[in-house]
């Protein structure tokens, strides 16, 4: 169990850097405003991606 917390920050820093790299590439050839909505993607998708891990316990 040790070192699972560590684990979890770690990929969640993964995925939030290569999101904030991704729309600063993307920003360089589209409109900001047209890039941002797809940001609110994350939290909606975050639970319906766990929500199968969650549903079994």
């Amino acid at each position: 169990m040790d070192g699972l917390l560590t684990q979890a920050n770690s990929i969640g820093f993964a995925i939030s850097i290569t999101g904030v790299e991704l729309i600063t590439g993307l920003a360089q050839h589209y409109l900001l405003g047209t890039l941002l909505p797809w940001l609110g993607l994350a939290p909606l998708l975050g639970p319906l991606a766990i929500w199968p891990v969650l549903r079994v316990r």
